[in-house]
């Protein structure tokens, strides 16, 4: 815990996309240029 409160560990970005988005996110994660984890955000109506 006093790495990360230090500064010296951080956590990996996380890239939100619509679900309606699930064609670009897939783009962008197989050009390689994803860093960190790629989540879907599903809205119920």
């Amino acid at each position: 815990m006093e790495l990360v409160e230090a500064g010296a560990v951080t956590a990996p970005p996380i890239t939100t996309f619509d679900l309606s988005q699930a064609e670009a996110a897939h783009r962008l994660s197989e050009s390689r240029h994803l860093r960190g984890k790629l989540v879907f955000a599903v809205r119920g109506g």
